[in-house]
């Protein structure tokens, strides 16, 4: 078991950890991110256990594909940018939306970026 394995099993079996997994980004998800306008640039991506545990909540089905997080950012085919309204401060929010096809399905990540500390943070991951 690697180690982003032990660390879903721990953070999903405890509902008040909310650690968070560190992931340096690739050449491939910055140069992505670049060209739908964002810099990733000195970014980390982190990926936190409160995140986790709404996959398993809200894409139950999607729960064993949590090893494909890490290559789904990292040797993504494609990044586009997505602006949403946070419904409780009515802010826009910028997403960033990772799509990487495997030889089953497409696996889409999103991602939120926190501009203080420069981390990309895992907002939800499913099967498209």
């Amino acid at each position: 078991m690697n180690d982003f394995s032990k660390f879903c099993n721990n953070v999903l079996s405890d509902k008040s950890n909310n650690e968070y997994f560190e992931v340096q980004l690739s050449q491939n998800a910055k140069d992505k991110a670049f060209n739908a306008g964002i810099n990733l640039n000195g970014f980390i991506f982190h990926i936190y256990g409160n995140s986790l545990r709404h996959i398993k909540n809200s894409h139950q089905e999607d729960l064993d594909l949590l090893p494909r997080i890490i290559p789904t950012i990292n040797e993504c085919d494609k990044a586009t940018k997505s602006i949403i309204r946070d419904a409780q401060t009515g802010k826009n929010i910028i997403n960033l939306v990772f799509n990487k096809r495997f030889d089953d399905d497409i696996m889409q990540l999103v991602a939120v970026r926190i501009h203080k500390g420069k981390i990309l943070s895992l907002k939800t991951f499913f099967k498209k």
